[in-house]
């Protein structure tokens, strides 16, 4: 992995990061809630540095699978990339909310798949999300959007709990790195579910919404900075 290349890749995330920070500090010092496409700033500044942080990465991942002779390696990041950057984009410039969801569950699926994971995880992950959907129509809250919800869940929480196993057990530095980055996307997608819930007082909201972003971006650095040529590490065994 070219280090010039991965400096500028992280210099213009934080930029992005930054500014996108900045429009929410704004937004909520004007007393709008941060998540709320009709407060002051949201559209266009804070929809368009949203994108950006996710189509940069997906631009980065593609220039590296380009140059790279182990594509049969490198393919996934930009696959990855480019299923979360149309995710964002159901999320911040459009009403379909369901679209994003379900954008993410292909994306965290794919990494699922790509670890190879031994049979029983497949019956566990699906044990999990049939569980899930029957306790919700048990309690009559089952929607589509809340089932895409639980199983984005489950196989978001498999890929954090596995590569954290796989970690203490080999203390493979690498895996460190990858079990880390897991860690701050599943903390960055329970913030974007609890903000929806958590309206009052404000201030927890703002607090909540301010957590999402520097999670997720951080995370999506952190797989990028993995070696994708050691991908394998995260295979089950």
């Amino acid at each position: 992995m070219n280090k010039k290349r991965l400096f500028i890749y992280i210099a213009i995330e934080s930029i992005l990061l930054t500014a996108l920070l900045t429009v929410q500090i704004l937004t909520a010092v004007k007393g709008f809630m941060i998540n709320d496409k009709s407060g002051p700033l949201f559209y266009p500044y804070s929809a368009s540095f949203q994108l950006s942080l996710t189509i940069v990465s997906f631009i980065y991942a593609l220039i590296e699978f380009i140059l790279s002779n182990k594509k049969k390696v490198y393919f996934i990041l930009p696959l990855y990339f480019l299923i979360i950057s149309i995710a964002d984009v159901f999320f911040s410039c459009t009403p379909y909310s369901i679209g994003g969801l379900i954008g993410f569950l292909c994306a965290y699926l794919l990494v699922f798949i790509c670890r190879k994971p031994k049979y029983y995880e497949y019956i566990i992950a699906g044990s999990l999300i049939t569980i899930s959907i029957v306790i919700l129509i048990i309690i009559k809250a089952f929607t589509p959007t809340m089932a895409v919800i639980m199983s984005l869940g489950v196989i978001l929480a498999m890929n954090m709990i596995t590569t954290w196993i796989r970690y203490f057990r080999t203390r493979d530095k690498n895996l460190l790195l990858i079990a880390i980055a897991f860690a701050l996307i599943f903390i960055s997608d329970l913030c974007v579910g609890l903000r929806a819930m958590v309206l009052n007082p404000i201030a927890l909201n703002h607090i909540i919404s301010f957590i999402v972003w520097p999670t997720y971006v951080i995370g999506n650095v952190l797989i990028i900075i993995f070696k994708i040529n050691n991908f394998q590490l995260i295979e089950s065994k």
